[in-house]
């Protein structure tokens, strides 16, 4: 397991290959050429808090130059004001250092001879020149935010007022003395519009021997951009605080042999059985922390196992039993005993005793009576305390029942050619014994007679040497082969013992010559569907025909011709109706037929037919009239067409016989209150269905009553 929650020096000394620092290598718009020996590398990182914008910066720890100046404009405009007087360079007092970073003063300044009190240019020279030194010093700057200040690389400005943008710039001062844009800020950075870090998600840990294991979503391009580089781990034994660092540096996520840590954290010396509540924050380059996360629980627990059983032994007992006993093991804590059996030395091995979900047992035997004649059982025994740490396992030892009962003969062979290629295919039900070993698959071609003439010799040979220890075969008969071949199927044990063989079963490779195409003739627009008609196939083998379709456009081609029967259209059929759907769209159409063994000829002659909808829609039905307080409110049933655009309805008042146009209503309404209505006065309706096409339907049922507004009840 590893675990990456130790302290940077650790890091310092012990990691062996180049960590690259966070900032990623971005070039900056417009940027001078750099001087020879200096590398343009720079990515410059800002967060903004109430009073002030905060700058970090990536130099080049392996380059000479002599400083930074840092300037920013209005956002939108040319000109850099410069706010630096002097550059921005390293700190070289040793006094002056330690102020700055106090307790963790010491992790970078191992990197030196203790012995100095100024780290001049030549003495930072020497270091920085050894690449996994370099790399040593870019990775403590990432856990201690504070060494950018030693480094030279950070900046805050203050004198700014709520609400103003600025891009800022950091320029490099070469060793000749020429400045080049060195980084800058790849958008507006707003004074009042805070930043914040995102808060660690995903937070889950289990419990250890005296420690706790955590671990979070460590997002690496966050990381690369230095908004969350490294974390803080807190602690309380109680679920709402007070949380206290569980670690006094931070946690940097590192790759190692580039696998990422099991855990991200590992807090030791705990008590086992305890409680302790964890949270964990994120922190960006320069040291603002985020909000924690929601906090998780986890209690280390015991986790140092019984010894294991000694001195194992096993004999068989009457038919079908097998007691074993063994040795007690000395532990304060045990629970019990778990006995595992298995078919093979090497398992799998399962638990047999006690059962699924129950605890240990403190005994010192068990008698399995689930024994089969012809397996060899194999056995081991482990301890379990009372924190449920199971022992190693013990000595396995051996059982073995002979086996004289042959298996049951197969069943339900059935005997498949490959429609695809060679071969055929044997499949049967499997047999349900225990000890089964596979299967034999035996051939002849001695076949004589037809149908319920047929006969078979008695002269099979085997095609396969081991026993198969699935249910099926192929057997690799040319696709080209017309023969009849017999099979059957004897089953056979561990043992060796074999079944009776299973009942015997014919088949011979199919026929692979396709039908003829068939002559489509006519395509047709009749009632609202396409009609299609052909030739019937004089093909002895005929299983039917199948009708492809696909809409002419000039990018289409054969590949856009999709099945349009399903399923395959019966043999004896000469035509097939279809409704495409689309209006005023011209459909191709071919036909292929296809044979009993599958094969499917080339596609007919290509036929086109505009589709035109003259097919006019039901009327609605199931009319009903009833008087209401406000008028007449007629009901219907939908029309089943799912084409249908409106509803006209139609209206006749009094005595008179012309029909007047009412009202046009939605598909989806099944009722309607006419308020213009007489009392005492005879009304009649009927309704008109029309497509999207613009077919109308006949006149539903006309429905006619005499409008009565109801009399209400008398108050009681």
């Amino acid at each position: 397991m590893t675990t990456i929650g130790f302290r940077i020096v650790r890091l310092v000394a012990a990691l062996p290959f180049l960590i690259c620092i966070f900032l990623p290598i971005t070039a900056v718009a417009q940027q001078e050429v750099p001087p020879e020996g200096v590398s343009n590398r720079g990515a410059l990182y800002s967060y903004v808090t109430e009073d002030e914008v905060h700058l970090r910066w990536n130099s080049p720890l392996e380059q000479e130059y002599r400083g930074f100046q840092i300037e920013r404009r209005e956002a939108g405009r040319q000109e850099w004001l410069r706010l630096t007087d002097e550059p921005v360079t390293r700190v070289t007092e040793v006094e002056e250092i330690r102020r700055l970073l106090g307790n963790d003063a010491d992790s970078f300044l191992t990197f030196f001879d203790p012995a100095l009190t100024d780290i001049d240019d030549a003495a930072f020279g020497r270091v920085a020149g050894d690449a996994i030194a370099r790399s040593m010093i870019q990775l403590v700057s990432v856990g201690q935010p504070a060494l950018g200040f030693v480094l030279g690389e950070r900046y805050s400005d203050s004198r700014l007022q709520p609400g103003e943008s600025f891009d800022y710039r950091v320029v490099m001062i070469t060793p000749s003395g020429s400045e080049m844009s060195w980084a800058q800020t790849d958008a507006p950075v707003t004074h009042g519009q805070v930043d914040s870090i995102p808060v660690p998600q995903n937070l889950e840990g289990k419990g250890e021997e005296e420690s706790a294991l955590l671990n979070w979503r460590h997002d690496a391009a966050l990381s690369r951009s230095g908004r969350c580089v490294s974390y803080r781990v807190y602690r309380s034994e109680k679920a709402f605080g007070p949380f206290v660092p569980a670690s006094i540096e931070a946690i940097i996520p590192v790759n190692i042999n580039n696998e990422a840590p099991e855990f991200l954290f590992a807090d030791r010396f705990l008590v086992n059985g305890t409680s302790y509540w964890y949270r964990v924050t994120g922190m960006d380059v320069l040291g603002f922390e985020s909000e924690p996360s929601a906090a998780i629980e986890i209690v280390p627990r015991d986790r140092t196992p019984p010894p294991a059983p000694a001195e194992i032994e096993v004999r068989l007992m009457l038919e079908k039993q097998g007691l074993l006993e063994w040795q007690p093991v000395e532990a304060d804590d045990l629970r019990g005993y778990n006995v595992y059996r298995a078919l093979a030395t090497d398992g799998p091995f399962d638990r047999i005793w006690p059962g699924e979900g129950a605890a240990a047992r403190n005994r010192l035997s068990h008698l399995d009576d689930s024994i089969n004649e012809g397996d060899i059982y194999w056995y081991y025994v482990t301890a379990e305390d009372t924190s449920g740490n199971e022992s190693l396992p013990s000595d396995k030892v051996q059982l073995f029942r002979p086996d004289v009962t042959p298996p049951a003969a197969p069943q339900l062979v059935e005997a498949v050619a490959n429609q695809d290629g060679d071969g055929i295919v044997l499949h049967w039900v499997e047999n349900d014994e225990a000890d089964l070993a596979g299967y034999l698959v035996q051939r002849t071609t001695r076949i004589s007679g037809r149908g319920s003439e047929t006969e078979v010799e008695d002269r099979f040979f085997l095609l396969n040497s081991d026993p198969l220890t699935v249910s099926t075969y192929t057997d690799p008969v040319s696709s080209t082969s017309q023969s009849r071949y017999a099979y059957r199927i004897v089953a056979v044990d561990n043992a060796s013992n074999n079944s009776e063989p299973s009942e015997i079963v014919i088949a011979r490779m199919p026929d692979k010559v396709a039908p003829v195409p068939p002559a489509l003739y006519s395509a047709v627009l009749e009632e609202g569907a396409v009609v299609l008609r052909w030739q019937k196939s004089v093909e002895e083998d005929l299983a039917g025909y199948r009708i492809y379709r696909a809409a002419s456009a000039p990018d289409k081609d054969s590949e856009s011709f999709a099945l349009v029967s399903t399923p395959d259209i019966p043999p004896d059929a000469t035509q097939f109706s279809d409704n495409p759907g689309e209006i005023d769209t011209v459909f191709l159409y071919r036909i292929t037929a296809i044979d009993t063994s599958n094969n499917e000829s080339e596609p007919s002659a290509t036929l086109g037919v505009r589709y035109l909808d003259t097919k006019a829609p039901k009327p609605p039905g199931l009319l009903q009239l009833k008087s209401e307080d406000k008028g007449l409110r007629l009901s219907w049933q939908s029309s089943d067409d799912q084409d249908i655009s409106f509803l006209l309805l139609y209206r006749k008042a009094g005595s008179r016989d012309q029909a007047l146009l009412w009202a046009e209503l939605k598909p989806g309404i099944t009722d309607f209150l006419d308020a213009s209505v007489k009392e005492k006065e005879k009304y009649s309706y009927f309704l008109c269905a029309v497509d999207k096409a613009g077919n109308i339907s006949v006149p539903s049922q006309e429905i006619a009553a005499e409008y009565r507004k109801p009399e209400k009840p008398d108050a009681e």
